[in-house]
């Protein structure tokens, strides 16, 4: 689901995800709730088909790059993992407007090994 959407945006790569992802963010019409909490890291709440993800980043540091030969730069995306939510586990803000069940699940992409 959340490939098929990069690809749309027409990112070069899956493994560029961090890149595109400001590309996808100023092109797209999602509702995007990013907190100041959430300013330190590579973290985002997107309203997808209105089902609210938490989304999280792991990139790379300089250490990173010296334990894995298939990371580029520091920055890269290594890891990226996005959580049904339906309040802000940061600042509590309620994203769910209805009263609807929000089923639990997640999406886990490893893009260390790329």
């Amino acid at each position: 689901m959340i490939e098929q959407r990069y690809q749309k945006a027409g990112s070069a790569t899956l493994a560029a995800v961090g890149c595109a992802l400001l590309e996808i963010k100023e092109h797209s019409l999602a509702e995007v709730h990013k907190c100041k909490s959430m300013n330190a890291a590579e973290v985002w709440i997107e309203n997808n088909q209105d089902e609210w993800l938490l989304n999280i980043n792991h990139v790379a540091t300089a250490q990173d790059l010296e334990d894995n030969h298939y990371l580029e730069e520091v920055g890269q995306t290594i890891e990226h993992i996005a959580v049904n939510v339906s309040f802000c586990p940061y600042c509590g803000e309620k994203l769910v407007k209805m009263a609807a069940d929000v089923v639990p699940s997640f999406i886990h992409t490893d893009y260390s090994k790329w």
